[in-house]
């Protein structure tokens, strides 16, 4: 922003107090007009650079707007908003509409930022939300994938996820966790991955290098289990058994009406594997449940015996588990690490612009960079 062009800001319709001291300019020219008070009582941060900006600009008219002086923000304009929403106690972060995964993303990198703690210890808060987003066992991927339902979570979301999730404290849950994230990343095409994502706000969201490598690896290899699963479900089912429960000692059907095994599993498993679900598959989502359901749907209806359906029910459990373990031995860093695309980025896939500190004041004549 050129100088003397504060009057172009837009003002934030929600925080701008009359009887607030301080403007906030986030990126896109937003201004916020609100309290120092209230936020260097939540913020070490916030209160450090209202001190310095106090002390600055103090008798300069051209660094004040309404009398207020400025401090200009390196964050969009989206994640401060949501940042004031919770200090001012407008979100509790207690229902559906105020715990959606776009404002427990902005909240954590706000609040690791701004190390906003006290009453309102914004990362450990949003932590505990965004980590039921993943399952801590296979058997958990349906409750989890509830989680992220109800937090409004989409497939685009994942990379923003990866960056996100790398500012949470996760001990020792940290490999498992992050290697998940990077199962959801692989469900993208790969021309998104590559070109990268956007955020609620639409600022971009782009893999490092090496996650990008990571993820391209994993999805790969995904595909080749889906498909591989695919297969075991619809081809070569071994019918029926010699065990078959259809048939008595002597080789009689019990029951008469009833199908043979081999034409029940074609009718109820094969025929019902639709073109999504192949797709699905094809795309390397190996944790959905789909063929196993649809397995188990055939044998509730008794279209196939338990004998008979055993050997295809597990080799897909098989096949699962054996993806599950294999996330494992992903080798994911916790922390950010370079991006591959300029010198500004802050390593979560955000391209920060050349800057100091959190905050800073509006450069003036004389006073040099500040």
């Amino acid at each position: 922003m050129a100088m003397n062009t504060f009057a172009n800001v837009e003002r934030d319709t929600t925080f701008w107090f009359n009887d607030a001291n301080i403007i906030l300019i986030a990126h896109g020219d937003v201004a916020f007009r609100v309290h120092e008070s209230v936020l260097a009582l939540h913020s070490e941060v916030f209160a450090g650079m209202f001190q310095e900006t106090l002390s600055v600009t103090q008798g300069l008219d051209d660094e004040r707007i309404d009398g207020c002086p400025i401090v200009l923000l390196d964050d969009t304009a989206y994640d401060i908003l949501q940042l004031l929403l919770v200090i001012y106690g407008f979100n509790r972060l207690k229902t559906p509409e105020e715990t959606t995964f776009p404002i427990l993303a902005a909240l954590t990198r706000a609040g690791d930022k701004y190390v906003v703690t006290g009453v309102h210890d914004i990362v450990n808060e949003c932590a505990h939300l965004l980590i039921s987003m993943v399952p801590a066992t296979l058997d958990d991927y349906e409750e989890a994938s509830k989680s992220r339902s109800a937090l409004e979570f989409e497939s685009h979301h994942a990379v923003e996820a990866l960056h996100v999730f790398r500012l949470i404290d996760l001990g020792a849950d940290a490999l498992r966790t992050l290697s998940f994230i990077l199962y959801l990343c692989a469900q993208l095409d790969e021309n998104e991955l590559r070109s990268g994502t956007a955020r609620a706000d639409g600022t971009p969201e782009v893999l490092s290098g090496a996650d990008l490598d990571r993820v391209l690896a994993l999805k790969r290899e995904l595909q080749r289990r889906g498909k591989q699963a695919v297969h075991e479900a619809r081809y070569d089912f071994k019918g029926p058994e010699e065990n078959c429960e259809r048939y008595d000692e002597d080789g009689n059907m019990v029951e008469r009406g009833l199908e043979e095994c081999d034409i029940g599993y074609d009718e109820s498993v094969v025929n019902c594997i639709t073109q999504r679900v192949r797709d699905g598959y094809g795309r390397g989502d190996l944790f959905n449940p789909r063929l196993l359901d649809t397995m188990h749907d055939a044998l509730r209806r008794d279209l196939v015996c338990y004998s008979c359906m055993k050997p295809k029910l597990s080799k897909q459990v098989q096949l699962r588990e054996d993806a599950w373990d294999a996330l494992s031995d992903l080798q994911v860093p916790a922390r950010p690490e370079a991006r591959g695309f300029g010198p500004a980025s802050d390593g979560r896939g955000f391209v920060e612009p050349q800057a100091g500190p959190p905050g800073r004041l509006r450069p003036s004549p004389g006073l040099g960079p500040a």
